[in-house]
């Protein structure tokens, strides 16, 4: 059984566009860029950012479906990117502002 720790390992390129891992410590909090979603670059499969005005679930339930923010009013979530578009994390749902 692996011993859980706060060490993260940062995966970034090289001067030769080869990954290296840059080994890190005691990290308490990771840091991801913000955008718009209007502003979200293009991505690539498992790139993370967070929406600052994306529509977020907002914690109520209408039938069988999770109801989320109202357009226009997001508060903003996680997103992951699929290698086609970005989604609320976790979820298989565009995301939307």
């Amino acid at each position: 059984m692996a011993t859980p720790s706060n060490n993260i390992t940062f995966l970034a390129k090289d001067s030769d566009g080869r990954l290296e891992g840059i080994a890190g410590r005691d990290i308490a909090f990771a840091l991801v860029p913000s955008y718009t979603v209007a502003n979200l670059p293009a991505g690539i499969a498992g790139a993370i950012a967070f929406a600052t005005n994306g529509c977020a679930f907002d914690g109520t339930v209408t039938g069988v479906n999770m109801d989320r923010q109202s357009p226009g009013a997001g508060t903003g979530c996680l997103v992951t990117h699929n290698g086609t578009a970005w989604k609320i994390a976790g979820t298989s749902v565009t995301v939307t502002a």
